[in-house]
């Protein structure tokens, strides 16, 4: 991400894709996409996709842009987590406090929906 003493726009393209992801900027994605379509699966330090980063953000929105653009569903970071299992995450155990509130699980559900989806496609797609 960019520095406190740096503009966003000065930031590296891979910096702002991943600020837009997080952040929501949902026009910003689709610019910096459209312009370098590389970027929807530009990985950071961590090795975390855009994708993965609108999973952690809770950013539908975005997360679709990125799908539709053809973002990899199976890419994985440094510990081996797809954005599927960073979802997963997010859905509390049945021991959790939260489970009461299901807070997550309105977008779990609708995410895994896009990535079954996706993935089906690309499978389809290697195996032609």
């Amino acid at each position: 991400m960019a520095s406190a003493t740096s503009s966003p726009e000065s930031a590296s393209p891979g910096s702002q894709v991943h600020a837009a992801a997080v952040n929501g900027d949902r026009s910003a994605l689709v610019k910096l996409i459209t312009a370098e379509p590389q970027l929807r699966d530009h990985e950071d330090q961590f090795g975390r996709t855009p994708l993965m980063y609108c999973v952690l953000a809770d950013r539908l929105d975005c997360a679709e842009v990125l799908l539709k653009s053809g973002a990899s569903v199976n890419k994985t970071d440094h510990s081996q987590r797809s954005a599927l299992h960073l979802a997963a995450q997010k859905v509390p155990t049945a021991t959790d406090a939260q489970w009461s509130s299901l807070k997550h699980l309105p977008f779990f559900i609708h995410f895994v929906k896009h990535m079954v989806k996706k993935a089906v496609h690309q499978n389809q797609s290697e195996v032609k």
